[in-house]
């Protein structure tokens, strides 16, 4: 049974697109120059979304990787037909599926300066050890002349680079970038974490250029080592950072170690997924330098909570639902009433310079004590129905309350 499916009002679409992204080809090849990079990117960027790849679930880069080899093949068949088109890209999953996994090792350079970290060695997340090393365990059982030059070349890096933590990932992957997306969820999972534990409640004070409030930043280069332990790949990120090494102080260790042990509580279900969310949108926020940015990454959360989707509630629902949270503390509203406002008015006016570290300051206090809500009920409301059913009544009143549970045992007892 095919693994490669579309709706059938797609057919034409998807057809004319795949030809038309051939024609892009240069001549008698399967190569691209110039703009037709990009045009090609983009016809297979709308393919993605058109077609379903059992198994690739979302539009991400390895079922575009697919569909762009399967246009490859595609263009060699005499009969440019759907069938061949679908037939191609099928052939090509096959391919993938049959790809035998190797071992790779995916090292994370952190600026936290390794010897603070008090001979802690690893943390597991999702059951995957994430180790700590120093930068002479990595030199000595890795290829590190090739990468360690292109630490020495990145801003962000030289000068740190001695002293930093590294963050080495063991995966079992089908090729690199495999190997990459599966240590990189993982590392960036443990990054928030840590952040979360290291920023809750802190109140910011900047002074000129602004800078991002994470105190981890986000690694600018990351290596990739295959089982031979030597280098074959490496990816940076596309920002500069005034990288500054963090020197952990015995209770930051302690929160960032409770946290990952209340984390590891957490039984997997819907809401659990809700929180990985919720904390990776919390990194995104502490590593931006637009504070409008920060604002909407921050603002993202509360809507996550309050489950604005897919149920599509009204954006006055999102903040009643907060402050139930806060159980309609008064001052809480209040400030939620002037965040909402100010949400909305980055909306209607795409006017990001008109938040300051204030507003940043106020609404990633409510974001976080959302976030510390949430995990405390994890495990308690089990899904979502759970928290929609804990919005819709925490507001009642004591004796409604009482009456509600009273008919739903009486409920209960008729239908047994």
């Amino acid at each position: 049974m095919s693994k490669v499916k579309f709706q059938n009002k797609d057919k034409k679409k998807i057809l004319q697109y795949a030809i038309n992204a051939i024609q892009l080809y240069n001549t008698g090849t399967t190569s691209l120059s110039g703009g037709n990079i990009f045009k090609f990117k983009r016809i297979v960027y709308i393919l993605g979304n058109l077609i379903n790849i059992e198994g690739f679930p979302h539009n991400n880069d390895q079922k575009r990787s697919l569909i762009s080899r399967g246009i490859a093949r595609f263009s060699k068949y005499k009969r440019k037909s759907l069938n061949s088109l679908l037939k191609a890209i099928e052939t090509e999953v096959v391919r993938w599926d049959k790809q035998v996994s190797n071992k790779f090792f995916v090292v994370f350079p952190w600026n936290v300066e390794n010897k603070t970290l008090r001979g802690t060695r690893h943390f597991i997340i999702e059951r995957m050890k994430l180790k700590t090393r120093s930068l002479s365990y990595v030199a000595r059982n890795f290829d590190f002349k090739g990468p360690y030059h292109l630490l020495n070349q990145n801003k962000n890096m030289r000068g740190n680079i001695r002293n930093s933590t590294y963050i080495i990932v063991e995966v079992f992957a089908k090729n690199e970038a495999d190997a990459f997306n599966t240590a990189y969820q993982k590392e960036e999972l443990l990054r928030a974490l840590c952040n979360f534990a290291l920023s809750y409640g802190i109140i910011s004070w900047q002074w000129g250029r602004p800078s991002p409030l994470a105190p981890i930043n986000p690694p600018s280069v990351i290596l990739i080592f295959n089982a031979e332990r030597k280098f074959v790949e490496y990816w940076t990120g596309g920002w500069e950072y005034r990288y500054k090494l963090l020197r952990l102080k015995p209770r930051h260790l302690k929160a960032i170690k409770e946290i990952i042990k209340d984390f590891k509580k957490l039984k997997s279900n819907k809401l659990k997924d809700i929180l990985i969310d919720c904390l990776k949108l919390y990194n995104y926020a502490l590593d931006e330098i637009e504070r409008g940015y920060t604002f909407l990454h921050l603002w993202q959360i509360l809507e996550l909570i309050a489950l604005k989707e897919p149920s599509g509630i009204s954006l006055e629902k999102v903040k009643n639902r907060i402050k139930a949270i806060y159980k309609s503390n008064p001052v809480i509203s209040d400030v939620l009433d002037a965040l909402f406002r100010k949400r909305n008015q980055l909306v209607h006016e795409g006017k990001l310079s008109n938040f300051s570290l204030e507003d940043v300051n106020q609404i990633k206090l409510i974001a976080e004590g959302c976030i510390n809500f949430l995990f405390s009920h994890v495990n308690k409301l089990k899904n979502k129905e759970g928290l929609h059913d804990f919005y819709e009544n925490i507001t009642q009143s004591e004796s409604r309350l009482k009456r509600k549970i009273t008919v739903l045992k009486y409920i209960r007892k008729i239908k047994n």
